[in-house]
């Protein structure tokens, strides 16, 4: 299939970013995350996983230091999972840590 990096996905995360609580999530992990992504990404997949799920989302956050829930790092993640896997990939993890700046968090 065909990736866009604009396409479908993109309207639908503006609006889940109408949500105050999603925006200070999501403002929150790129805070947090900056300067570390190469790194959490790495820890993310050790396991051999091709993507992030929840736990392990949640767990490679605690350690650069991003103090969230489980349960709010599939939140984060419903925002920008774009193929509905229920995980982020590299290219859907790396826009959310662009969210902050293209979408004015």
């Amino acid at each position: 299939g065909g990736k866009s990096e604009e396409g479908s996905g993109g309207g639908g995360i503006a609006e889940k970013l109408k949500d105050r609580r999603i925006r200070a999530l999501v403002k929150k992990v790129c805070d947090d995350v900056d300067g570390e992504s190469g790194k959490l990404f790495r820890w993310i997949k050790e396991d051999g996983s091709k993507g992030a799920t929840p736990h392990r989302l949640w767990f490679g956050l605690r350690r650069v230091g991003c103090d969230i829930s489980e349960e709010e790092a599939a939140d984060f993640i419903a925002v920008f999972d774009e193929d509905g896997d229920g995980e982020l990939n590299h290219g859907e993890f790396m826009h959310s840590l662009d969210a902050i700046h293209h979408y004015g968090l």
